[in-house]
């Protein structure tokens, strides 16, 4: 999924428009990889900021990304209610994605 991001960077194809899709169709995977190799944060830790329970990370992360602007928007497709495909960031199942 790294190569893939970071192709998808290269080509200037990793849109805010792409990840909200991405986001519609439960493909967190694709989604945190996306905002780490935007953001330039390591993706556990990207993982963390996203899936942390307070908007402050969410915030922080979204806005190094470069989408400051749709932050609400990206904080709203990314709750729970959203089905998650999400492995944690050592590979371990999210609490959200075993059902």
């Amino acid at each position: 999924m790294r190569a893939f991001t970071a192709y998808l960077n290269k080509m200037q194809r990793l849109t805010a428009s792409l990840l909200l899709r991405a986001l519609a169709h439960g493909h967190m995977t694709f989604f945190e990889w996306a905002i780490a190799e935007l953001s330039g944060v390591p993706h556990h830790r990207t993982w963390l900021m996203i899936h942390d329970a307070g908007e402050l990370g969410l915030k922080a992360i979204y806005e190094r990304a470069g989408f400051r602007r749709a932050a609400a928007a990206f904080r709203a497709g990314s709750t729970p209610s959203i089905p998650s495909n999400s492995m944690g960031p050592n590979g371990i199942a999210s609490a959200s994605s075993n059902g």
